[in-house]
């Protein structure tokens, strides 16, 4: 009886250690929601880049940047006055996109880690 006692106290002990690990690995890779959506702030794209989401922040940056350039050069007829609106209607999208990809990606993280 009392082998299976120190038994559970180090299986105690090593379940507490795995889990201090499992919390370390998750501050450590766990991304910054605010820091996202400056970098997307500033460049329309590099928020999502930040968590591997390469290919959909090209795309925002991409769109962002044509927008912006046809817009800029038709802003002398009435056309391009209508495209600032749908960019900056991009733009938001963007940086709500890159706050939920970052918490997307912190989830998935928590999960993967309590269930390993």
């Amino acid at each position: 009886m009392g082998d299976d006692l120190d038994l559970s106290a180090v299986q105690n002990a090593s379940n507490g250690n795995s889990d201090s690990q499992k919390m370390m690995t998750y501050t450590t890779q766990k991304k910054s929601e605010a820091l996202a959506v400056v970098l997307s702030f500033f460049i329309p794209g590099l928020g999502q880049m930040v968590t591997g989401y390469f290919g959909k922040g090209i795309i925002f940056f991409l769109v962002e940047f044509v927008l912006a350039v046809m817009a800029f050069i038709l802003s002398f007829i009435f056309i391009g006055l209508l495209l600032w609106p749908v960019w900056f209607g991009i733009w938001i999208w963007n940086l709500i996109d890159a706050y939920l990809t970052i918490k997307k990606f912190n989830t998935n993280l928590m999960l993967k880690l309590q269930n390993d």
